[in-house]
């Protein structure tokens, strides 16, 4: 299985480089060559989510080559999360060449470029090393860019300025937090060379802690890195106008693969790296900015009248539950968030990928030119009205189960600042489904309108991939344990609620805790010192700190100063 990992994530990348030599005497031969080389990559990813062991945790399938000597290996692999990714990106990448009507002009350039694309998603999600993370990721950036400003639309009279315009505020914003989690990334690996490694991280940094100011600031590179990537408040200007003015099926891959991409790296790389004396604050502020996304950005949507803007601004406002089950920093909340990843970005492809097929037809954009969609294509209307439903969360879909697991598990943590963001999650369901169940009214029902008389049934293709991306949602919300079963093993470092431990942190107020007999020390702030580069002695906790949540109690034992010395000789409670 190994070697059909490789295969897998460089098929569409060798595909890309020998439609090169292809000449481009017919624009349909690339994209049949793309829908080939897609589908054959979505096969073989879920053949390898079915062969995963469900009761074994950590990498499978890992294979690794010598890239530069022993500094530097490309090392692939999957575990539960990733696998979800993996899967997530050949299923978009797939149903997008199937829905791409839309892309008439310059067809080779367009679908091996977009054969970059998916091949590049696949790698970053596949890889376990953190450089080879961040050179898939900034190739996704730069491909997209050029698949936005050559082929997208805007739909605003002055087309051209607007898309071009959207497509550099996508490459200045995504390159400049690419460029703020590669600093991270440096600085990780001035400490610890070996921590690039995903599979040999935990170990490593158990044996040497980071310094604890080290660390702080490699979590804030990273956090502020991917954030500008998933379009957290106030960094998500440029993604609405990207999304809206890319071609259908770049807006499918770019807002259901490349977004959540991001919120792979916060969950995958931060987490572990998080000192526990900074988790209360990581917290709080990740919270507040979920909030923000969540209710102001949803405010915004709740205004749009253009039909892929308010998709566009939904979907930004939706990455706010993926902020807030991140800031729960509990086993539930992180469960949510992996789930959540695959749901999202399958729903978000399937809103863009059907108001493609309307826009495609008919050239208009604004929902009121619509009407009576249901009655002139039954087809359209119940695939519009359905990928409605799963993005506003219905029960039965695969969104509805992830945004549970992050609520709850937002609301286990115990603190108040999140038991208030979760009341404001709650009431930002409240406006999805406003905006959301108002397009449905207004495109598919009424009088049938003059632009919606234009339509016709789509082509089986088309059908085919609509009902494949519903499957998939239905299948995620009908039967979840496919893949909660996979991610449960995945966050070893986090216990199920949080609240107890970071009230303890809370309280000590940085005062230097001394640990039962075989505890580790938690260590506050003491200074600077000579000969450390960060200006500090003050070591990390174990694993980046987080891996003390892993038992709450154990850890709120761990920061308690021994009231006597007859505790020393205590036998230490088993948990």
């Amino acid at each position: 299985m190994a070697d059909l990992l490789v295969i897998t994530v460089l098929l569409p990348l060798i595909m890309a480089l020998f439609g090169v030599s292809v000449p481009a005497f017919s624009g349909r031969l690339f994209r049949l060559i793309a829908q080939l080389t897609t589908g054959l990559t979505l096969v073989a990813s879920l053949v390898l989510f079915a062969s995963l062991d469900r009761a074994q945790p950590g990498v499978q399938f890992a294979s690794t080559h010598d890239w530069l000597g022993d500094v530097l290996k490309f090392t692939l692999g999957l575990d539960g999360v990733s696998a979800l990714g993996f899967v997530l990106a050949a299923l978009v990448g797939f149903a997008g060449t199937l829905l791409g009507r839309d892309v008439q002009k310059r067809e080779k350039p367009f679908y091996l470029l977009y054969l970059v694309l998916v091949g590049g998603a696949l790698g970053a999600f596949a890889v376990r090393n953190l450089f080879f993370f961040y050179f898939f990721m900034e190739f996704e950036v730069l491909v997209a860019y050029v698949l936005i400003s050559g082929w997208g639309r805007s739909g605003e009279p002055d087309d051209a300025v607007q898309r071009e315009r959207a497509a550099l505020h996508l490459s200045l914003f995504a390159s400049a937090g690419a460029l703020l989690a590669l600093l991270g990334i440096l600085a990780l690996f001035s400490y610890a060379p070996a921590a690039l490694n995903l599979d040999q991280q935990a170990a490593v940094l158990q044996a040497a802690p980071l310094p604890a100011t080290a660390a702080n600031w490699i979590v804030l590179l990273l956090t502020l890195g991917f954030g500008v990537l998933l379009s957290a408040w106030p960094l998500h200007v440029w993604a609405p106008p990207a999304y809206a003015a890319a071609p259908t099926s770049v807006a499918m891959f770019s807002a259901g693969v490349l977004k959540q991409l991001a919120a792979y790296g916060l969950l995958r790389l931060v987490l572990p790296l998080l000192p526990a004396e900074s988790a209360p604050l990581w917290s709080r502020a990740l919270s507040a900015i979920a909030v923000m996304n969540i209710l102001y950005i949803g405010w915004i949507a709740l205004r749009q009248t253009d039909g892929k803007k308010l998709i566009a601004w939904g979907s930004v406002s939706h990455a706010g539950y993926l902020l807030l089950g991140l800031a729960a920093l509990n086993s539930i909340g992180a469960q949510g968030v992996a789930l959540m990843i695959f749901a999202s970005g399958v729903s978000a492809a399937l809103l863009f990928g059907v108001w493609g097929l309307l826009e495609a037809q008919t050239n208009r954009r604004e929902l009121a030119d619509y009407g009576g969609l249901a009655r002139r294509s039954p087809f359209l209307g119940v695939a519009f009205t359905m990928a409605v439903l799963a993005a506003l969360g219905l029960p039965g879909f695969a969104n509805f189960v992830s945004e549970i697991l992050v609520l709850f598990g937002a609301w286990l943590h115990g603190a108040l600042w999140l038991r208030l963001a979760v009341a404001a999650g709650v009431w930002g369901l409240v406006l999805t489904a406003t905006y959301f169940l108002r397009a449905v009214r207004t495109v598919c029902f009424g009088p049938v309108a003059p632009t919606t008389e234009k339509l016709f049934t789509p082509y089986d293709a088309e059908k085919f991939a609509v009902v494949l991306l519903l499957i998939f949602l239905f299948a995620g919300g009908v039967w979840p344990r496919l893949a909660t079963d996979l991610t449960k093993h995945s966050f070893p470092m986090l216990g199920k609620t949080n609240g107890a431990l970071f009230q303890s942190l809370e309280q000590d107020g940085g005062v230097t805790r001394r640990p039962p007999t075989g505890g580790r020390s938690v260590a506050a702030p003491t200074g600077s010192a000579s000969g450390d580069p960060m200006g500090t002695t003050e070591k990390s906790s174990a694993v980046g700190g987080v891996s003390n949540l892993a038992n709450p109690t154990a850890a709120n034992a761990g920061l308690q100063t021994p009231p006597t010395e007859q505790s020393e000789t205590e036998p230490t409670e088993k948990h």
